[in-house]
């Protein structure tokens, strides 16, 4: 097992040149139990734990959450010879769309905001679990969860999750993550720790958020910077971008042994990168929607993207296949990748050339995070018996001239057959407006629904939407752009985002559940909460904008 070990962490960077499917191995340890915690409402009574470290400080200064770490962007030798050169070959300009369909929001209320969490960026996520929405956020005291019924009112909120990892005497440091697990009826609640290499993470023992968790505490080799998390039928699936690491880190979680507080194995697996260890590269991995399993045997899955302006070749999409056996590591391997490519695009955001940073121009001049090259969060998987798909969105240049508009993808696969692109598309409009931090989703009915930033030189960081019904035609989006959350000012600083989230109501298999970041008054940023569903009756006149 050593020699594994030493294997897995020395795998040259040649690696990634290779041609074809190609398999490598895990590398086996366990996850520290930490404990059983006292109910959330419980610890909400409480003032935090002494050994929460430097919290009064944190209340006291602004903090910024150091997602990024130690990393640079991928550098683009091959860019000028690079496709395309110009604008994108799939943009969707809004004259030229046919059957335009008005959605309004069914609900739409503010999130966590800046004037009580005193900490950027915000990194708002969330999920349904047909009765509560569970948003959490960066806050100056690590991570953030509030709860909120059917109505839109807040039910529960605890300020800091320090609260529960203060208990096991650890501290989180923010970049939180929440997923509710249908097929369990609980809910993974994460952030990375503070102080040392590790993620913290609790999972619920039952539906109520609000109630008790095992809580575990997993040791990475490097500082796990940018952790995205999935639901899978056989694992808990997270991805890193550990600078110090030469590949991409997958890791699986033992899910049946977190469900029932046990001690639970983990195995790392991963990646090779394209660039050097210091290059900020990350997977997404898929995260499993509806009610249906994946077919027996099937693997879980990552994706990342691929710009031929690194090194040359093709663009495309990246899938990865994650195959873990609990009985024995030596079993477990992650391979690939099938390769999926479509039209070519330009993940490029940044005219400065800088690093997620001067991207975006504001009203006040001050240029924000693109998040480039990055797979957003999340990428959701859908059993429909027939086929299964995947839906997934990243940013890209569309015009040439680094204004972001939202590649989108649907991959299918039929019974017995491969992966591939089922359609695609680039989602802009032409008014001078950049499109990112996306998150995308599909109900049981095949429609899918896509919500995002929207800002530019002359227009404040808000929140629109567009979507598409399962029988129009493919790769367009239909959904006239709705903006749900309108920016009052720009942000002093460049972090933005770092994700938004698109989830689906279990019970019902149609309703979507959003929340991202956009800008309120005075500087400060807010989130907003908002759901719809595309149902036959949805597609009636109503205004443009919501306040």
């Amino acid at each position: 097992m050593l020699l594994r070990i030493l294997l897995l962490l020395l795998l040259p960077a040649f690696l990634s040149a290779q041609s074809g499917p190609q398999q490598y191995p895990a590398q086996s340890g366990n996850a520290q139990f930490l404990g059983e915690s006292p109910t959330l409402r419980a610890l909400a009574r409480k003032p935090l734990p002494a050994s929460a470290p430097e919290e009064k400080d944190k209340q006291l200064f602004p903090r910024e959450v150091p997602n990024f770490t130690g990393s640079i962007r991928m550098p683009r030798p091959e860019a000028g010879r690079a496709a395309p050169q110009g604008p994108d070959p799939l943009y969707q300009n809004s004259n030229a769309r046919s059957g335009v369909f008005e959605l309004l929001p069914l609900q739409h209320f503010d999130g966590a905001g800046q004037m009580t969490e005193i900490v950027n960026p915000p990194d708002p996520c969330g999920d349904h679990n047909g009765e509560v929405f569970v948003q959490m956020t960066n806050s100056s005291l690590g991570a953030q969860l509030s709860v909120y019924n059917a109505d839109g009112e807040l039910s529960f909120k605890l300020p800091s999750l320090n609260s529960l990892w203060g208990t096991f005497n650890v501290s989180g440091l923010g970049d939180p993550i929440v997923l509710y697990d249908q097929f369990a009826g609980r809910w993974l609640v994460t952030e990375f720790q503070s102080g040392g290499n590790a993620l913290l993470i609790a999972v619920s023992q039952t539906a109520d958020p609000a109630g008790s968790y095992y809580a575990y505490r997993v040791v990475t080799p490097g500082f796990p910077d940018y952790p995205k998390y999935s639901v899978w039928n056989n694992a808990y699936i997270v991805t890193t971008n550990e600078p110090s690491s030469p590949t991409i880190p997958v890791y699986a979680l033992e899910r049946s042994a977190m469900l029932q507080g046990q001690e639970a194995e983990v195995q790392r697996l991963g990646i090779p990168k394209f660039g050097s260890g210091v290059t900020f590269e990350v997977a997404t991995p898929v995260d499993w929607d509806g009610n249906n399993p994946p077919p027996p045997g099937s693997p879980g899955y990552v994706v990342r993207l691929y710009d031929d302006a690194w090194l040359g070749g093709e663009d495309k999409v990246e899938l990865w296949s994650v195959n873990i056996d609990w009985a024995d590591s030596d079993n477990s391997f992650i391979s690939g990748p099938t390769d999926l490519t479509g039209a070519p695009f330009d993940s490029g955001l940044c005219p400065e050339g800088g690093f997620f940073i001067n991207c975006i121009e504001q009203p006040s001049g001050v240029r924000v995070d693109a998040l480039q090259d990055i797979i957003l969060h999340r990428v959701p998987y859908l059993n429909f018996g027939s086929h299964e798909s995947i839906v997934l969105n990243f940013a890209v240049d569309i015009d040439g001239n680094d204004r972001a508009g939202l590649r989108w993808m649907e991959l299918r696969k039929t019974p017995g057959g491969e992966w591939g692109i089922q359609q695609e598309g680039t989602y802009a409009k032409d008014d001078g407006l950049s499109r990112f931090v996306g998150g995308i989703a599909m109900d049981l009915n095949g429609n899918i629904l896509l919500a995002y930033s929207a800002g530019g030189p002359n227009k404040n960081m808000s929140l629109r939407m567009t979507g598409r019904r399962a029988s129009d035609p493919p790769g367009s989006m239909t959904v006239e752009e709705f903006e749900f959350a309108t920016g009052l000012s720009s942000p002093f600083g460049s972090r933005w985002g770092d994700y938004a989230s698109m989830s689906l109501d279990p019970s019902n298999g149609r309703t979507f559940w959003f929340t991202g970041e956009y800008m309120k008054g005075n500087n400060g940023w807010g989130t907003k909460i908002m759901s719809a569903e595309m149902s036959r009756d949805s597609f009636d006149v109503g205004p443009q904008a919501l306040l």
